[in-house]
């Protein structure tokens, strides 16, 4: 957090996060031309030295914890290598104790306008066994109960099956919600599941809850 603004960093993989926060020199923001170059100079050095300086506050965090799951049971899935392995780093950045409160990791693959029986279930899979084994970790430094995980996507899908052994974009789509707090006493579903046999004019479930009041 900053006074002015508030500073984000992406990185693909904790080895590029130590080599950013080892080897990450701090720029000179005072000796640049006196000029419209020069300011826009100074404005992208002061940018990398938040990003250097905020890249060793992670890594501390990174190396305060440990990975207490396996996240690689398959290693033929290489979603579950992709998914498993941001899980993975967030998991130690948790336990770690960074503070962060949101964190967003990805898993492409869901649009599935072709041979969707070949390729989706190793998606679940990936999602099953990776968040299986975030939980697990999170449960080893006593965080599984502090974090919810939710999953979402900018599309769902259509009901028919395509020409090419697929589905279309939907207007509709499941939200998963997985943690250590959720009440499993009651029913797994929120909301109205949709009628399989009633799709809109355009051949779309209709929702029963608008996304944006989640």
């Amino acid at each position: 957090r900053g006074n002015s603004a508030d500073m984000g960093l992406t990185v693909s993989n904790p080895e590029l996060l130590s080599e950013i926060a080892e080897n990450g020199a701090l720029y000179d923001v005072l000796d640049v031309p006196d000029c419209y170059a020069g300011e826009q100079l100074a404005f992208a050095r002061s940018i990398a030295n938040n990003t250097f300086i905020y890249a060793g506050t992670i890594k501390e965090a990174y190396d305060a914890s440990t990975t207490d799951a396996e996240y690689f049971p398959n290693p033929d899935n290489q979603n579950l290598n992709n998914l498993g392995r941001q899980l993975a780093i967030v998991a130690r950045l948790i336990k770690g104790n960074l503070g962060t409160k949101v964190y967003m990791v990805e898993l492409g693959g869901f649009d599935t306008h072709e041979g969707q029986v070949g390729y989706h279930p190793s998606l679940m899979e990936a999602v099953a066994e990776a968040m299986n084994a975030f939980y697990i970790d999170l449960a080893a430094g006593d965080q599984s109960q502090n974090v919810l995980t939710m999953t979402a996507s900018e599309f769902g899908r259509r009901i028919e099956e395509n020409g090419s052994l697929g589905t279309d974009h939907g207007a509709s789509a499941p939200l998963l919600f997985f943690g250590g707090e959720l009440d499993n006493s009651e029913s797994n579903f929120i909301g109205n599941p949709p009628d399989l046999n009633d799709p809109d004019e355009e051949g779309n479930l209709q929702f029963d809850t608008d996304f944006r009041n989640i």
